[in-house]
């Protein structure tokens, strides 16, 4: 699902303040580049930092790989993939759809989607979905979930992979994080507005903000200036997913 859902971002962080007032201008910048060296030098970041002050910008500064493997370093407009933070944009999506009349949060996975044949389409709702509260599985109970996420699946091979698996829980009855019901929703916005994700996006999100550097994040695709995404693990450190 991240290959078809997922976005890829610039980066922006923004320097916080410490308990006392924080000096302004050059001498701010100074302690927000010795704080980034500092995490950096210790392994605990790796990315692009900006800061403002008054409107202006302050300090603007990249750390780290963007390819651990080729030593290529990460610049102030690499792009990074964001992962989980694309499932605000695929809310705003439906809602969208919803304000446009053309879903309704209490209809059904089945209502919009009727060639899914996962368990309970006819019961799980839009809101459900929305609030992880379907009870369709969620990502830790997935075996070999890395080994899925490495290979590239065509929306109908991953509806009939999701529609394989049990429910975790009866549908309303608790919350689950599920990526795979934020796929479903991806693809049921795609199916009521007759647009792709991707074009949605850029018409209904992206280009309305001004946002040029954000794209749908295909695997399959080269990207400009997209920065690898690792994981990282205790015993094996920074690893591709």
């Amino acid at each position: 699902m991240k290959r078809y859902a997922t976005l890829i971002c610039l980066l922006v962080v923004t320097g916080a303040a410490c308990c006392q007032a924080a000096p302004v201008g050059e001498e701010t910048a100074s302690l927000i580049g010795e704080l980034m060296r500092s995490y950096e030098r210790q392994g605990m970041f790796s990315g692009a930092v900006l800061a403002a002050e008054g409107g202006e910008i302050i300090y603007e500064e990249a750390f780290g790989d963007a390819n651990r493997e080729l030593k290529v370093p990460n610049a102030v407009d690499t792009r990074f993939r964001i992962a989980s933070i694309s499932k605000p944009f695929t809310q705003i999506l439906v809602l969208q759809q919803v304000e446009d009349g053309a879903l309704d949060l209490d209809g059904s996975i089945a209502d919009y989607l009727p060639r899914y044949e996962g368990i309970a389409a006819d019961r799980i709702t839009i809101e459900q979905l929305l609030t992880h509260s379907s009870g369709i599985v969620g990502e830790w109970a997935v075996p070999e979930l890395e080994r899925i996420e490495r290979v590239y699946h065509s929306r109908d091979e991953l509806l009939e992979h999701i529609a394989g698996y049990t429910l975790w829980f009866e549908p309303g009855s608790r919350a689950g994080y599920s990526n795979f019901g934020y796929f479903l929703l991806a693809v049921i916005v795609e199916e009521v507005s007759g647009t792709s994700y991707a074009d949605l996006l850029e018409e209904r999100i992206c280009a309305p903000a001004g946002m040029e550097n954000t794209v749908i994040d295909v695997t399959t695709q080269l990207i400009e200036r997209r920065a690898a995404g690792y994981h990282y693990h205790e015993e094996r450190g920074f690893a591709l997913p």
